[in-house]
């Protein structure tokens, strides 16, 4: 019983979540009450937020008291409107009667009742439209750019934006988590799948893992200094290694005996004396440092020019395998249907789509091709299965309204509508004995199934003598 009710829970949570993302449309305007009055203040501007959602939500229980009470007429418009007026009231008295801050407050708390009220009635999936994202984003630039204005072109000072940004970030983190529990429901619909097949560690995983990636950027931003502190230490000391490394290399060049020729032209170094990592690097070291350096990554690029080059190949074929995968529909195997549950390939034959021919034959003539080709197979549970599929296409060419989320049952109804003939019944009772009871199909069976196939097609000839004829 409680493992049935944590998918609804996450979803209701969300719904929560997205009425109080609406809520931090009114921030700015909490923030501009005390920086336009010469008094920015992130405790202040926070607080009357908090009194503004606290408004929201009264708002909101209010509008969902009178949904259940069926009150939905003037007067309960009247009702939300005048406890709208009495919170904005309240708000504009407790900052202080003034017109600022008081007269913004005000306006927060009122707007936030109506934005309350109007969001508690839409589902959870509400705030992921791109309209309402643009408008969470558009309303803190406006503030931003506001604040930057009034810095620049009055004495007002001391405004900060890290309160401004930090809102910001939880509004865009609660729409991408709304955003995939909304594409999961969209899947499923889209699948014809009812929602209670959906198993929720799929919802616990997902959300999770959104969580997660914002921690991360969250952590990015926060500490991007001391990430970059720690980056740099870790390439310096890196580069003392090298460098190290290379120092050491030149002190056993050094003791390799020299000829007099060689003597002259290169100054010879003082045995005994080991150059350390601390001590400074000559000008004549640096330059054969760095010429060496450059080589060996020359001759490593030579050395490995394979491997790098199958890495690239890779890696550009994974790239545009996954942009590719973004405007294409995957077609499931059979594996992956039968761990997934339910799943008849009429869904997937249905939506795919071949590429543009200037002479493509008709979908008729190509449904009679596979046909001709499934007849030469010999026969086999999997024939059915492939017939059962073409019996489906065939219907939906005849005009037969199919729909994804068919079952062999509602099928054969239809097909029963458009075909005549004592073989409809058995054919599919001998496609669900192998779909659901996992039996061996029989040769009566397959031989029912083809007389089906072959009465599509004599239909499907005649329309298109008469399409002729026309």
């Amino acid at each position: 019983m409680t493992e049935k009710k944590k998918g609804p829970r996450i979803l209701r949570a969300l719904h929560v979540l997205g009425v109080f993302s609406g809520f931090l449309f009114v921030y700015p305007l909490c923030y501009l009450a005390w920086f336009l009055n010469g008094e920015p203040s992130d405790a202040k501007a926070l607080l009357a937020l908090a009194g503004a959602a606290v408004c929201g939500f009264a708002g909101a229980g209010l509008r969902l008291l009178f949904e259940r009470k069926r009150h939905t007429g003037m007067f309960s418009e009247l009702v939300l409107l005048l406890f709208a007026l009495l919170c904005a009231a309240g708000a504009f008295v407790l900052a202080g009667g003034e017109p600022l801050p008081g007269l913004l407050v005000a306006l927060a708390c009122l707007a936030a009742c109506i934005i309350g009220e109007r969001l508690v009635l839409l589902p959870y999936d509400a705030v992921t439209s791109r309209t309402y994202l643009l408008t969470g984003i558009g309303i803190y630039a406006g503030c931003a750019v506001l604040m930057y204005l009034a810095e620049r072109l009055t004495a007002l000072s001391g405004g900060g934006y890290l309160s401004l940004a930090a809102l910001l970030f939880v509004f865009l983190a609660i729409h991408e988590a709304a955003a995939n529990q909304a594409q999961i429901d969209f899947l499923m619909q889209r699948r014809g799948h009812r929602m209670d097949q959906l198993p929720n560690r799929i919802r616990r995983y997902n959300l999770t893992l959104v969580v997660l990636i914002l921690a991360v950027i969250l952590c990015g931003l926060l500490f991007y200094q001391q990430i970059g502190a720690a980056l740099g230490f870790l390439l310096e000391t890196l580069r003392q290694l090298v460098s190290l490394v290379f120092r050491f290399l030149a002190f056993l060049y050094s003791l390799i005996p020299q000829s007099e020729e060689t003597e002259e032209e290169i100054p010879a170094t003082e045995q005994g004396d080991f150059p350390f990592a601390g001590e400074e690097t000559q000008t004549a070291n640096t330059d054969w440092v760095t010429f060496l350096l450059i080589a060996g990554f020359i001759a490593l690029i030579v050395w490995k020019r394979h491997a790098i080059a199958e890495a690239i190949r890779s890696a550009a074929g994974a790239l545009l395998a996954r942009l590719h995968s973004l405007f294409t529909v995957r077609r499931r195997t059979r594996e992956e249907a039968e761990e997934d549950g339910y799943y008849d390939e009429v869904e997937e034959l249905a939506r795919e789509s071949g590429g543009f021919r200037l002479f493509a034959p008709s979908a008729a003539r190509l449904w009679k091709r596979e046909w001709n080709a499934l007849r030469k197979t010999p026969d086999s549970t999997e024939k059915l299965r492939q017939s059962y599929a073409l019996l489906a296409r065939g219907l939906t060419l005849l005009g037969v309204r199919t729909e994804p989320c068919d079952t062999p049952a509602e099928l054969l109804r239809r097909a029963e509508r458009a075909l005549s003939g004592s073989e409809t019944e058995t054919a599919f009772s001998g496609y669900e004995r192998v779909r659901y009871d996992d039996r061996d199909a029989s040769a009566e069976e397959l031989g029912a199934m083809q007389s089906l196939l072959a009465a599509v097609a004599r239909q499907l000839s005649g329309k298109n003598t008469r399409k002729a004829g026309v």
